[in-house]
């Protein structure tokens, strides 16, 4: 026989009502918004972050590369460099085709550029950073079949200014100054990307590259070109 004890003790216990359960559920459906929401902005930020990132990156690394052909450009009066020509190009930038040494220590024809990437289907093309090679000195012209890579996508405007011995200049062709490197190449990339200090630029990165066997321009190109300036 049961005890009366354990008989009012199962008169007691009982179980959740209906509106318990519906108010239990609603604060963790609630509980559960709320971490939704919160992870939600986390990868939002993350993402931002992320792809306000990756393009000054992917700019800073491909100024690397391009300073590294740089300074191992061959000087166009070797028997395997064809004329180092930086062209003032239209659109979004100018175009530097020169001699450089691969690290097998055979000469590579380089040409650093910009190129319209087309898009697909709704999105639209964009201006990417690209440089195209050939193996061999042989011709200044590179072919259809050159090894074509993009460095940066989003490019605004490609800028190659050229140090002469006495100021920057915007073109550069060896063959007016002695078959002669210029001491120094400054690059500047533009991108795509609101400058924090300046809205109405892109976000700009720079870099001199200081050239092997270079030399100053002779003395009387130099006075023609004071001479000019004044």
């Amino acid at each position: 026989m049961n005890s009366p004890r354990l008989r009012n003790a199962c008169r007691t216990a009982r179980a959740f009502t209906f509106l318990e359960l519906v108010i239990a559920m609603s604060m963790a459906a609630m509980l559960a918004l709320t971490l939704y929401v919160s992870m939600n902005v986390a990868f939002r930020a993350r993402n931002t972050v992320e792809n306000q990132t990756q393009a000054p990156r992917q700019a800073a690394i491909a100024l690397d590369l391009i300073s590294s052909d740089l300074q191992a450009s061959l000087r166009p009066s070797s028997r395997m460099a064809t004329p180092f020509v930086g062209e003032s190009g239209m659109g979004a930038g100018n175009t530097l085709t020169f001699t450089t040494t691969a690290k097998s220590g055979l000469s590579r024809l380089v040409r650093i550029g910009t190129s319209a990437q087309p898009g697909s289907g709704a999105t639209p093309g964009t201006t990417s950073l690209v440089r195209a090679e050939e193996g061999g000195a042989l011709s200044s012209v590179l072919t259809p079949s050159n090894n074509e890579a993009v460095l940066v996508r989003g490019v605004r405007n490609l800028t190659f200014r050229y140090y002469d011995g006495v100021s920057w200049v915007d073109t550069w062709d060896s063959t007016a100054y002695e078959d002669k490197l210029p001491p120094a190449v400054e690059i500047t990339i533009e991108l795509d990307l609101p400058d924090p200090g300046d809205a109405t630029h892109g976000y700009r990165m720079s870099r001199v590259v200081a050239l092997p066997h270079s030399s100053l321009v002779p003395e009387a190109a130099a006075d023609e070109e004071a001479g000019a300036a004044e």
